[in-house]
């Protein structure tokens, strides 16, 4: 089901979903691994037929509201948070030569997700945007303590960190641009994992003391009154814990795709 804003439409992204990946993607092919696939958000899908448009939505058809089936029987939806549901901006070209969705300082701005995306005990999530020029933002919002787990930004000017309502691990400390970010937590086996991931480097591989209370993701730019300002380029989450040569084929594609 889509459903258009007619009166303030936000030009701005497509979502795919559990199984249904574009071919024809100019940068980077097709997505390599589509196993365990629990949500594909993207920018930019990059001129597909519409007759091979199944579950993706063109960010150009103004849709700000935007939502499918995926094969749990759960609609995932995409929204503005604040009217005059403005912001995030479309910007195209924004980064190699493809669109971005741009979270701007005026008006703020942030897209819920409706209902969460809900995680098990174990994922794997790819995650495509810059910094925010913002101190303490959240470019990912989880549903838990302390709006956890989250991909966090200029906390103590640190450029980005995962965060677990207590722990922190830096993806990296002092980048700048768009970069791609990946997280592997597990907590199927009884002891919790955490491998971090940044530009398909891996910078964290840890065992967590003590398991996530929550693994939803609920929001792209916002916690407690704090809007971020940043690019927000791709996401993708996986419901089980990708291998490494997956990790590593998911990672190259993206940064191939966006240019990193």
């Amino acid at each position: 089901m889509f459903i258009p804003n007619q009166i303030n439409p936000v030009p701005w992204w497509s979502l795919s979903e559990n199984g249904f990946t574009p071919s024809g993607l100019p940068q980077g092919g097709p997505l390599p691994v589509l196993t365990d696939l629990a949500v594909h958000i993207a920018t930019a899908y990059n001129g597909l037929p519409t007759a091979s448009v199944v579950n993706l939505v063109p960010i150009s058809t103004g849709f700000s509201i935007s939502s499918m089936l995926p094969l749990n029987g759960t609609s995932i939806s995409a929204r503005s948070v604040l009217p005059p549901q403005s912001n995030p901006v479309y910007v195209n070209p924004g980064q190699n030569g493809l669109p971005v969705a741009s979270f701007e300082l005026s008006p703020p701005g942030a897209m819920n997700f409706s209902p969460t995306i809900n995680n098990g005990p174990q994922f794997t999530v790819f995650f495509v945007a810059s910094p925010s020029s913002v101190a303490s933002s959240y470019l990912l919002t989880g549903s838990g303590v302390s709006a956890s787990p989250a991909i966090i930004s200029a906390y103590g000017g640190v450029a980005y960190e995962w965060w677990e309502a207590g722990p922190r691990y830096t993806f990296d400390a002092s980048a700048s641009g768009v970069n791609v970010l990946a997280v592997a937590r597990d907590g199927s086996a009884g002891t919790d994992t955490v491998d971090v991931y940044f530009n398909n480097t891996q910078v964290v591989s840890t065992v967590v003391g003590a398991p996530l209370l929550s693994s939803s993701f609920i929001q792209l730019g916002f916690v407690a009154g704090t809007f971020a300002v940043f690019d927000f380029c791709e996401m993708i989450v996986y419901n089980k814990v990708k291998t490494p040569s997956e990790i590593s084929s998911i990672n190259d594609y993206l940064i191939n795709k966006w240019g990193v």
